[in-house]
């Protein structure tokens, strides 16, 4: 879909003919940090965003599909030092738990399951705003929503 809307989409895997094989531009794993661009995905690997390679990054927004991306909790701080909007892993992956839990255990249709994942934009705005109110990290903010929920339940 980005590359439809005519945006400019790099990727990077340990397999380079997989990388290749991809209607994006293929980049070398050892130069992906460092490559300016809007948003970096990392989908692969936890804990990549760490002291060595947040330095490296030359991006505006992480985003990414892999789990536990910060290696250390300071790593949230890191980030919003470097003036980098951070979009928790565990908020923006939502839509996987939607599908399964919201189709096949709760019996939702399709488009409450589609009103239900548009609810993640939702909820990331509200992690943003919280964030800068509370002039915490976005990664913080997360876990105290996390915490609101789990003790309402």
């Amino acid at each position: 879909m980005l590359l439809d809307a005519g945006a400019v989409v790099l990727v990077t895997d340990v397999d380079e003919a997989r990388a290749r094989a991809t209607a994006a531009q293929p980049v070398a794993p050892d130069t992906a940090l460092e490559l300016e661009c809007d948003v970096y995905a990392p989908c692969a690997l936890g804990a990549t965003l760490n002291v060595n390679s947040i330095p490296r990054l030359r991006c505006r927004i992480v985003a990414g599909g892999a789990n536990n991306q910060l290696a250390t909790p300071e790593d949230g701080e890191r980030l919003r030092d470097a003036g980098i909007l951070y979009a928790p892993d565990y908020v923006i992956n939502g839509g996987g738990a939607l599908h399964g839990i919201g189709l096949e255990r709760l019996g939702w249709d399709a488009d409450r399951l589609e009103r239900e994942v548009a609810g993640i934009g939702e909820t990331l705005t509200g992690i943003y705003r919280q964030a800068e109110a509370a002039g915490i990290t976005t990664s913080d903010a997360a876990e105290r929503l996390a915490a609101e929920r789990l003790a309402a339940s």
